[in-house]
Order: structure tokens, then sequence, then C-alpha cells
């Protein structure tokens, strides 16, 4: 019954559904606001897929990325006083932690599980397969003409 009253306080047209789906699919301030940032955490955790972990990607940004982007705000704004602590301030960021990397994990779709192996196989064209469609398309035509039939008279 939720659904009507979500129909009937809405005017009589359906609620936007998607708006809680786009609220979902935001990224945190800080990576929304440094896009190259981001795709170079993705990238670096892409080809480390093997040994991923929060500490690997926060050892990354604190060693490689936030200096880099440090140099490049300095260059940009010609402020050499800008610090590491300003940036993150600018994004709504107190301190990078483990615990915030972890979160930005989860945010750009990143999560842990166990490996399992799939194997599938398409088995349309073993000859056993074969020599029984053969078979099955013989008798299934054989039995058809034992099948009713519906006709339309006009």
């Amino acid at each position: 019954m939720k659904w009507l009253r979500d129909f009937r306080s809405h005017g009589e047209s359906f609620p936007n559904v998607c708006y809680h789906r786009s609220k979902l699919e935001k990224y945190p301030l800080f990576l929304e606001n440094n896009p190259d940032f981001r795709d170079r955490l993705n990238i670096y955790a892409r080809e480390h897929l093997q040994e991923l972990s929060t500490e690997l990607l926060y050892n990354y940004v604190i060693d490689v990325l936030l200096p880099e982007l440090l140099k490049q705000r300095q260059e940009e704004e010609n402020n050499n006083n800008l610090t590491v602590e300003d940036i993150l301030k600018e994004n709504g960021l107190r301190t990078f932690t483990v615990r915030t990397m972890n979160d930005w994990m989860h945010k750009l779709k990143y999560k842990y599980s166990a490996k399992t192996k799939t194997y599938y196989v398409d088995g349309h064209e073993n000859p056993d397969t074969v020599a029984y469609r053969k078979q099955y398309c013989t008798k299934y035509i054989r039995d058809e003409l034992r099948c009713f039939r519906w006709f339309q008279h006009v």
C-alpha cells in the first residue's frame, strides 16, 4: 500500500525512483573535484589487483598522489604556502585515514570477495549432442503428424 500512498501524494503520478539511485552513484567530494586523481587511483588499483588492499592504496595516495596534487595546485595558484591539509579541507576532509580510503574503495565499486573459478562449456557441437539432436528432430517430425493443430476458419 506504500506505493499507493506515494502515487496519491505526488498528484496521481509516480514518484521519481531514479533519484535514490542517483544519490548512491555520487563519488565523495574529493574524488568528484579531482577526476584526474580518481582516474589515476583507479588505474593503480587495476594494475595491482593481485595484492590490492586498503593499505596499499592508502600508501599510494599519501606517498604519490597527494604530493603530486599539492605540487600541481601550488603551481596553479602560485602559492607555495599551500599544504596537503588545506587541499583536504577544501574538499571536506579533516584528515585522510585508512578508513577514508576504505570508503573511497567502496564508492569506486571495489569489494573484497574470495576468488571463485567459473567454468562454462558450450557443448552444442559435441558429437554426442549433434547425434542426439538428429535423433530428436527425426522423432519430433514423425510425432508432429499426430499432434493437434489449431486453425482459424475464415
